[in-house]
């Protein structure tokens, strides 16, 4: 849009009535905005119900329709199927990766309880738990032999990783129910952390959009010479790369717990602000 009203010589006739370039991107800029918000507002909560849609469709043809994950107000209680039998976890709370007071069940292919396992904590991080402060009944000759170790591995298909993404998928959840229905998500067993970056990842989307107008503006209100269009493709699609990876950088900061979650959602933003907010000042002089 910028290219072309430069272009037909329309910013021409635009400045010659007085109106600043500033006074153009604040327009440009305010429309970008709105449009942010009515995506959050109308649009997303119909694509977050299609995802709902498509996450219960799959679910019927799922492979793992054999093994249960469950958050309730009891905890975390999972069903699991491996050789010779079936396990039952449960835990009362989790942080994070790990699971504290954990009872673990092993039955053999008949159901009969072989062992009851009780832990203080779990390390989900792995594959193979780590379970510490132990305490192992095991059943046999009718009796349950009690032993007790400080540290005990066991190998499980599910990390903490895998249990997250499965047990919910984000996409599902529109802006408007996460405002509304917060408190009640944590109560079904949402995790805080994600829910979090979720609602701020929606949140940064208009001024991620306010941002991505500035550069825009930047780069094509600088002059009023007509200059080939092919250029400003190349930087556009370089800018939008290194954004990219920007944001995917910013990310994995959070998740690694190198910096807070929130502030890695909002990290690119604020970055791309400070280096805008330089440029619009210097084209609005021109």
């Amino acid at each position: 849009f910028i290219i072309d009203i430069k272009d037909n010589k329309d910013l021409l006739a635009i400045k010659v009535f007085g109106i600043s370039n500033l006074k153009i991107f604040f327009l440009i800029s305010l429309t970008s905005f709105l449009i942010g918000w009515s995506i959050l507002f109308a649009l997303n909560p119909i694509t977050s119900s299609m995802s709902k849609y498509y996450e219960k469709t799959k679910a019927n043809y799922s492979k793992d329709i054999d093994h249960l994950i469950t958050f309730n107000k009891n905890g975390l209680w999972i069903k699991e199927n491996f050789n010779g039998g079936q396990r039952i976890i449960s835990s009362k709370n989790n942080k994070n990766e790990i699971l504290k007071e954990v009872e673990i069940f092993n039955f053999d292919q008949n159901y009969n309880l072989k062992e009851k396992i009780y832990s203080k904590t779990a390390n989900i991080k792995k594959n193979e738990w780590l379970l510490e402060d132990v305490i192992i009944f095991k059943f046999q000759d009718g009796m349950f032999n009690k032993t007790t170790k400080n540290e005990l591995i066991i190998n499980s298909i599910y990390t903490f990783e895998k249990i997250t993404n499965l047990y919910k998928n984000f996409d599902t959840l529109s802006f408007v129910s996460l405002i509304t229905n917060y408190n009640s998500f944590l109560e079904q067993g949402y995790n805080d952390i994600f829910l979090k970056q979720s609602l701020h990842s929606m949140l940064a989307m208009p001024f991620f959009l306010l941002t991505m107008t500035a550069l825009a503006s930047i780069l094509v209100l600088g002059t009023l010479k007509k200059s080939k269009n092919t250029r400003f493709i190349i930087i556009g699609l370089i800018s939008c790369i290194f954004i990219y990876y920007l944001k995917d950088l910013s990310i994995a900061l959070g998740k690694t717990n190198r910096i807070p979650l929130i502030l890695a959602t909002w990290m690119p933003i604020i970055i791309l602000g400070i280096f805008s907010s330089i440029g619009i000042l210097q084209i609005n002089e021109k």
